[in-house]
């Protein structure tokens, strides 16, 4: 349960996190591990797989029509990252699209201009989305585009400077608004000190460690080809596989784990919560002590099993103009299909938006929470990771209802 008002803010529940993207592509790996490498697959009698031999993997579904979306998705994010290495994916997202190897910032701007539709960069716990809706005609120049921004970013040290110098202002801005920033301290409190918990943006603490060389490393070890999907809608298949072969997709090396990456580990999170059990009042960062334990490799630990520790907290702002408050547990992964439709079930039921949202699946007209003039806004949501997922449900009161009352 997480909650934050003009007197507090609590956080004690089972919870997870993680986006569609991450199960989607290992939905992906999953459907290819038996199948022989560098081979065409059907996935269903329309859409298509191909994975070659350094474990990159190509799907396309091809239907007609002006427009194609296609989608460049990478097995990285906040949840495979160590106290090292803590918001460096919250970096590569800013940095994303800004000079490559073989073109500068200003030829990317261009670039995507010349392109039009719809090109964006997302990084979530699980994984790292560079996603591109263009005119069909367009999907060469799209998938150079894309294949360049992820798999040869410059890492410039004027770029890196420029969105340094841009995170505290994002930090307080997201400390703002209480639905987001309520989201963060959740997942931290729900998974304190390890995976799911690890902070989504990057930390004000941290911003001195991202450099060039840390993020290239970074970069090289989460970026491989085998931890990568290219997805498309509206693309012949064999087309769009040459067209990988041309960027030369189908040779980049594999990450070789061969020299472990090691630090001193944060301390074991314990497997209760408890009603102390809270998070520090910095934005996305734990104040979990570092233990006295021998270093370990951290390419190896990232992979670790989530553990859930729940917990409760306090924030006290007497600024605030509402109670606001974040209630959770966790719920089914993406691949447990017998709980994952009783879930989304239940998330409508609980409804979400505002007091008069239009209708609609999920919308506040469907809510069987009793409406009430001081309770100015309600919400429900699910996200859906590997091992597990969340259901929450966040209310914005009026101060004078109180927070028992919330609760």
């Amino acid at each position: 349960m997480v909650a934050l008002t003009n007197k507090f803010i609590t956080s004690n529940s089972r919870v997870g996190g993680g986006k569609l993207g991450a199960g989607f592509l290992n939905n992906i790996k999953k459907s290819i591990q038996d199948k022989r490498l560098h081979s065409t697959s059907p996935v269903s009698e329309k859409s298509q797989i191909t994975a070659f031999e350094n474990g990159l993997r190509i799907v396309s579904e091809d239907k007609p029509g002006h427009f194609a979306a296609l989608g460049f998705y990478v097995e990285a994010g906040s949840r495979y990252e160590s106290p090292s290495t803590f918001g460096f994916s919250h970096f590569i997202d800013r940095l994303s699209f800004k000079t490559t190897e073989n073109n500068s910032a200003e030829k990317n701007s261009e670039k995507i201009e010349a392109l039009g539709g719809n090109i964006s960069c997302f990084a979530s716990r699980e994984c790292i989305m560079y996603q591109a809706a263009v005119f069909s005609e367009a999907v060469d120049e799209a998938v150079q585009l894309l294949g360049e921004t992820v798999f040869k970013p410059k890492f410039d040290t004027v770029e890196i400077e420029q969105v340094a110098a841009g995170i505290p202002w994002e930090l307080a801005d997201i400390s703002s608004k209480p639905d987001i920033y309520l989201n963060e301290l959740f997942h931290e409190l729900a998974y304190k000190g390890n995976t799911l918990g690890n902070p989504l943006l990057c930390p004000e603490t941290q911003i001195e460690a991202a450099n060039p060389k840390s993020l290239k490393a970074y970069h090289n070890m989460w970026f491989s080809p085998d931890r990568v999907v290219i997805a498309a809608i509206g693309v012949d298949h064999q087309k769009l596989v040459d067209l990988c072969k041309r960027c030369g997709f189908e040779t980049l090396p594999k990450f070789k784990h061969s020299v472990p990456e090691t630090e001193t580990p944060l301390a074991k999170p314990e497997k209760k919560g408890g009603l102390l059990n809270g998070v520090s009042m910095s934005l996305g960062f734990s104040d979990n002590k570092a233990a006295n334990q021998a270093p370990v490799d951290l390419f190896s630990t990232s992979f670790e099993k989530s553990v859930y520790t729940g917990g409760i907290d306090f924030i006290k702002n007497d600024e605030a103009e509402f109670t606001n408050l974040q209630i959770g547990f966790e719920s089914a992964g993406v691949r447990d299909e017998k709980k994952l439709y009783a879930y989304a079930a239940l998330q409508m039921l609980l409804g979400g938006g505002g007091s008069f949202s239009a209708g609609g699946p999920g919308k506040g007209m469907y809510s069987r929470f009793k409406p009430s003039k001081k309770h100015a806004e309600k919400q429900s949501t699910n996200e859906y990771g590997k091992p597990s997922g969340a259901t929450r449900r966040f209310r914005a009161s009026d101060p004078s209802a109180g927070a028992e009352k919330l609760v």
